[in-house]
């Protein structure tokens, strides 16, 4: 049996009056804080610590609503943080048995596509002729023969001032 659950049996012989303080800036360990966190929700089962069944798991209660959220751009977020999350994992997986990069790219996209429609998210599509072209920087030359004054008219306008005598 412990006194006031710090390990003694009494408080004789322990030097101390008996009252416990404890240590309120102390910081739990982020990992101690996760696994609290996860079992007061009960978003995630201790038993399986696979990705796979948490990603089954996250979608399975985003899907049915039990998961709220105050917006859906957040949900949306961490649906696209777990997909590019396996595709690290599995690009690493592919780097490390050698595979060539362009078919590494190629096997991550049609992953990426895969999973996207898995979880309902539409990939991003390139829409190329709304986009405006960047505006090119024109030589000096052309640049000139677009003015309305040619610069030499300039320079004899300057050299010559109006004349401000009545």
């Amino acid at each position: 049996m412990s006194y006031n659950g710090i390990g003694l049996s009494s408080v004789r012989g322990s030097a101390t009056s008996g009252h416990v303080q404890g240590n309120r800036s102390y910081v739990r360990p982020s990992n101690f804080r996760r696994e609290t966190n996860k079992n007061a929700t009960g978003q995630f089962d201790s038993s399986s610590s696979s990705t796979s069944n948490q990603f089954k798991k996250l979608n399975n209660l985003v899907s049915s609503g039990t998961l709220k959220s105050k917006d859906d751009g957040i949900l949306r977020h961490a649906r696209l943080r777990e997909i590019e999350s396996r595709l690290v994992d599995m690009r690493d997986d592919l780097e490390e048995r050698r595979v060539k990069d362009s078919e590494i790219e190629e096997r991550i996209d049609n992953e990426r596509r895969r999973l996207m429609e898995q979880m309902g998210l539409a990939p991003k599509q390139v829409v190329e002729e709304t986009q405006p072209e960047p505006e090119v920087e024109q030589p000096q030359e052309q640049k000139q023969k677009q003015l309305p004054i040619k610069p030499q008219e300039i320079i004899e306008d300057e050299a010559d001032p109006p004349s401000t005598q009545p």
